[in-house]
């Protein structure tokens, strides 16, 4: 890359820039192209808080006018809650499989804690199984209902298969019965029974299904917005609403974002950057998934997203007496995993996020997986080194014309000189006798840049993976604490924390210059060697992982010019 001429030096500059807005990009220029076949319709409300204390009160809930006629003369009950919201005493009841712990609450029928014991709560305290705390907001309980929400108390009964069953009845006669199944993973199956007991026709009204604060976590700069809300319909393009969740909270006077989507949906998920939770509601259930909302806290210290959370919005039902109604729903609460994600019907898979270059990601993603499993165990950072001579065994041939196209342009530079001397008053005739005299000698002039060029979409990719991808939280490897998140070595002693690999890798990239073919003018080889100290300092707090893959590529690079320069050594010695 040293010494390019002026289209090599504008493709990398290219490449840089796209580097550092291609979230930007994605979101704003490929979204154009290939837009949602129907795009959620947004209805601004008022902030509310994301407590349950905070929420649309019951007693603010008016039901329009029943969708159907109610049976006989008798007039149906809206339901409405005239009672204030009372808190009531709890009794947690587990469920277990390998992978996770569901504590299911008597308060509302719903989620208090899911525990994943193969997860480490924090980096220092290994003994202790990470916690989904829905302290705050407990997870798949109602919202809207009188006497049946999140906080009135259910019975709780276990059954002979092991799931839990929950049920209770309001004034009104409407009984709910609520059974939740531990299914394989991290996914929990959930049946409701809505049963009219009264007299009376009732009309069930729109309500919520609510999802439990998801907190977060990362703590570099370059997490991406990787906390947020998720939501697609089948066949269509995912709506992530991480940016838009962020510039709202941003704005925000208080700090607090509500916002509500009214176009029906097949999942909505709640996430940060390495666990989700997902609500998917099967077809024909009772009032069906007309929307979902999205809400978010601001933290003004660190000026971030501190918490986000989700809902499923159910539309309003008439139930005659007698009447009796199945919703069923599965609930996923766990890692960002996609060998298990996705093993889910209705592409929840998106969770992940990896953008438009999804199937490159998912190729990387499995790669390190198989390098960690089978080549060296228990290290991601050796996976993610094999991982990157991988790619540059596969782009060796591409690499070595590419430097054989540099070297020839090299021989060609005196008459380039001339060329440009000649010609210095008409750009137009240089360039034209530039390109007859690349054709005469069969020079490709972007030969030496078509092995980056290929290898960007790579990199991309794998910065997708690691903004993503639980399996790299908290891999360590040497002196790297976790491959997710830059070193910060020192963090909080020195004012800057102190981060090797980036040094590593402006420095290899150096010596890399400096060895290979000299082309270009004076001045664009003494922009070229500043080149590496940009590089420097705008990914000093990128994650490790990448940078460790970025310097393993140049070491390996080097590496290959050393051997391809031995190998002409000794080629011409025979020859002599």
């Amino acid at each position: 890359m040293n010494n390019m001429s002026k289209s090599d030096l504008i493709i990398v500059v290219a490449l840089i820039g796209l580097l550092f807005s291609w979230q930007k990009i994605d979101q704003k220029v490929f979204r154009q192209f290939f837009p949602a076949k129907e795009q959620p319709v947004v209805e601004q409300v008022a902030d509310a808080g994301m407590t349950n204390e905070n929420t649309m009160p019951e007693s603010s809930i008016v039901a329009a006018t029943p969708a159907a006629t109610p049976a006989g003369d008798a007039k149906p009950v809206v339901m409405t809650a005239e009672e204030s919201v009372v808190k009531v005493e709890e009794e947690l009841l587990s469920l277990k499989n390998e992978q996770m712990e569901i504590q299911l609450s008597t308060r509302g029928a719903a989620v208090r804690h899911v525990l994943l014991p193969e997860f480490k709560k924090t980096l220092e305290d290994a003994d202790t199984p990470f916690d989904l705390d829905f302290e705050d907001r407990y997870a798949v309980g109602y919202q809207g209902l009188a006497g049946l929400s999140v906080d009135h108390a259910y019975k709780a009964e276990r059954l002979e298969n092991g799931s839990i069953r929950f049920s209770t009845k309001n004034e009104a006669g409407l009984k709910l019965t609520r059974t939740f199944t531990l299914e394989k993973d991290y996914n929990l199956s959930i049946k409701d029974h809505f049963v009219n007991e009264g007299g009376v026709p009732v009309v069930l009204p729109a309500h919520q299904l609510q999802l439990g604060k998801m907190q977060r976590l990362q703590v570099g700069n370059y997490a991406g917005h990787t906390i947020g809300v998720d939501a697609v319909r089948m066949n269509e393009k995912p709506s992530h609403l991480a940016k838009e969740i962020h510039k709202g909270l941003k704005k925000s006077s208080d700090g607090i974002y509500s916002q509500e989507f009214n176009s029906p949906i097949d999942w909505v998920a709640a996430k940060n950057k390495f666990f989700a939770q997902i609500v998917t509601v099967e077809e024909g259930s009772l009032g069906g998934a007309k929307g979902f909302t999205a809400a978010g806290t601001w933290n003004a210290e660190s000026k971030q997203v501190a918490t986000v959370t989700a809902g499923v919005k159910f539309q309003q039902v008439l139930m005659n007496a007698g009447d009796e109604h199945v919703r069923d729903m599965s609930y996923y609460a766990g890692p960002k995993k996609y060998n298990v994600l996705k093993q889910m019907p209705k592409g929840q898979d998106e969770v992940m996020q990896f953008g438009m270059l999804s199937p490159v990601s998912k190729i990387l993603l499995n790669l390190l997986n198989f390098f960690q499993k089978n080549v060296y165990p228990f290290s991601y950072g050796v996976a993610i080194i094999l991982l990157t001579l991988f790619v540059r065994t596969a782009f060796w041939p591409l690499t070595h014309k590419g430097t054989e196209s540099m070297k020839k342009m090299q021989t060609l530079a005196p008459e380039m000189t001339a060329i440009k001397e000649k010609h210095k008053d008409n750009p137009q005739q240089q360039q034209q006798a530039m390109m007859a005299l690349y054709k005469e000698h069969g020079v490709n002039p972007v030969g030496g840049c078509l092995p980056m060029l290929v290898q960007f979409p790579i990199f991309i990719s794998l910065f997708y993976v690691l903004r993503s991808a639980v399996e790299l939280r908290f891999a360590e490897f040497l002196w790297i604490a976790d491959l997710s998140e830059q070193e910060a070595i020192l963090s909080g002693v020195l004012p800057i924390p102190l981060n090797i690999l980036p040094v590593a890798m402006a420095l290899t990239m150096f010596i890399q210059q400096r060895m290979m073919p000299q082309t270009g003018d004076p001045q664009q080889q003494k922009i070229m060697q500043f080149f590496p100290i940009m590089l420097l300092v705008m990914m000093y707090k990128m994650p490790s992982g990448l940078l460790l893959y970025w310097t393993t590529s140049n070491a390996s690079m080097i590496g290959q010019q050393l051997i391809t320069k031995y190998q002409k050594k000794k080629k011409e010695g025979a020859k002599a």
